[in-house]
C-alpha cells in the first residue's frame, strides 16, 4: 500500500509543479481574446497604403 501512496503523491507533485505552468503559458493562445486585435491590426495594414 505504502508504494502505491508514493506513486499516487509523486505524480500529484508532478502535475503541480510540470504541468500547471505549462497550461498557464499556453491557455491564452487557445482563448482567442487576442483574435480580434490581429484583425484589426491586419485591417489597418490593409488600408494603409503603399
Amino acid at each position: 500500500m505504502l508504494p502505491v501512496l508514493l506513486v499516487v503523491l509523486l505524480s500529484v507533485a508532478m502535475s503541480h509543479w510540470l504541468v500547471e505552468p505549462l497550461l498557464r503559458l499556453t491557455t491564452p493562445l487557445f482563448e482567442l481574446d487576442w483574435l480580434g486585435w490581429i484583425v484589426l491590426a491586419v485591417i489597418l495594414w490593409l488600408f494603409s497604403g503603399p
